[in-house]
């Protein structure tokens, strides 16, 4: 006689997924260059105006407290990114469940897409640099994971996270792993809304913060001038 093994349902599979320290590193690696290439310009700068100078220690001085200036500006972003990226790999985390899935930032804010939902879309994919005016980019590309349905999205850097584990987020959320570099516009019309006007529009938003900041400073000479007056 043989008996039939009574099949029991499958537990629902719930994944969870945190960011990763050795790809923030690897991302810190290949980004070093950008910090590290306008300290030796400014370093050299200072050297080569210190040695021209007639008088040494005036320029020592003058180019030792611009260096200083400068050392008070980067302190603080070195701290907040610290900071930020501490937060991260304490609070953020991407779980997926059969029926959503769940971001929660750096801050501990959950955002929970229903996976049954028609307009849950998802694009995971290398996104093409911002152009700037004098024709170089800025910064490298970079991998990222957009989230959206039809009230809400999320953008996730995929330079805090494991590649892997990312294509599986966007997998379950409905949506494609693209093997290019997409440009902005690409990505605004996969998810419309994710990227900002300044990714958009690049010369434009720089022309506009140019002319702008011009245009605020001639307001302001003139109104010292008729205050003075």
């Amino acid at each position: 006689m043989f008996f039939r093994r009574r099949r029991h349902d499958e537990p629902p599979r719930v994944v969870t997924f945190r960011p990763s320290r050795a790809s923030q590193q690897q991302e810190n690696t290949r980004l070093r260059y950008i910090a590290v290439l306008p300290s030796l310009l400014m370093i050299g700068g200072a050297t080569a105006g210190v040695l021209s100078a007639d008088d040494r220690s005036d320029a020592l001085l003058a180019y030792g407290g611009l260096l200083a200036v400068a050392g008070l500006i980067a302190a603080p972003i070195v701290v907040v990114l610290s900071v930020r990226n501490r937060m991260l790999l304490t609070n953020s985390s991407l779980t997926v469940t059969p029926e959503a899935v769940t971001h929660v930032d750096r801050r501990g804010r959950s955002t929970t897409f229903d996976r049954s939902d028609p307009t849950l879309t998802s694009l995971l994919s290398w996104v093409e640099p911002t152009a700037l005016p004098s024709g170089g980019v800025f910064p490298p590309k970079t991998l990222q994971l957009f989230i959206a349905d039809s009230t809400r999205q999320v953008r996730i850097a995929g330079s805090d996270w494991e590649t892997g584990d990312l294509r599986v987020v966007a997998e379950a959320a409905n949506g494609q792993v693209s093997d290019v570099v997409s440009t902005a516009r690409q990505v605004n019309e996969a998810i419309p809304g994710a990227m900002s006007f300044r990714e958009l529009h690049p010369l434009t938003f720089a022309l506009g913060v140019g002319f702008g900041s011009v245009a605020l400073l001639c307001v302001a000479i003139v109104l010292i001038a008729l205050v003075q007056g």
